[in-house]
């Protein structure tokens, strides 16, 4: 058995900083991999950062194939160790585009438990999923 490692989460610090959003799609080079085609469907990640905005326009629709139900999650989720206390698939599961949402710092799940104060994960998951 492997019992990871606990950590706190740490404080937001205020910079006075603004997240250039408009311009990460050159500086990570993903304008090149789209133009060679890939487009990432059929694609699965977890993105870990310091939450999510799941009212943010770019998670607002349903994506045009599922990757994950909330069927599959509960059959996922009997097969691996999550390392999270769940009662369920129905307490972590968001929507089609956020399938599993935990806050492996304070152990709750769902939409509120993940709730971006920083602005910086919802930037990292739209990026991701290609949504800026």
């Amino acid at each position: 058995m492997y019992v990871a490692t606990r950590y706190e989460a740490p404080q937001p610090v205020e910079t006075g900083l603004e997240p250039m959003m408009a311009g990460s799609t050159g500086g990570i080079g993903s304008d090149v991999v789209n133009a060679m085609g890939y487009d990432g469907s059929g694609m699965m990640v977890a993105v870990l950062d310091t939450g999510l905005d799941t009212d943010h326009v770019a998670f607002a629709t349903a994506p045009q194939v599922q990757t994950l139900t909330l069927e599959e999650l509960e059959t996922r989720m009997n097969q691996v160790q999550l390392h999270a206390e769940l009662d369920g698939a129905e307490a972590a599961y968001v929507s089609g585009k956020i399938p599993y949402a935990y806050d492996y710092g304070s152990g709750e799940a769902g939409a509120e438990a993940v709730r971006d104060s920083a602005g910086h994960g919802t930037h990292v998951a739209a990026t991701v999923a290609g949504k800026l």
